[in-house]
């Protein structure tokens, strides 16, 4: 997942380079919205550690 998310944010930013920034705005605004959830989920999800 996160090399997912890299990947996204620097397909964002090689569309602003190649100045598609509307489409570069979208992927931006969807990686973070991606990133908030992974966010959440490992903040609150239980550690299944069995000792």
């Amino acid at each position: 997942m996160i090399a997912l998310l890299f990947a996204l944010f620097a397909s964002s930013m090689t569309l602003a380079y190649f100045k598609l920034v509307r489409f570069s705005y979208a992927v931006f605004m969807l990686t973070l919205l991606m990133s908030a959830y992974w966010l959440k989920f490992h903040a609150t999800t239980t550690l299944s550690i069995q000792l």
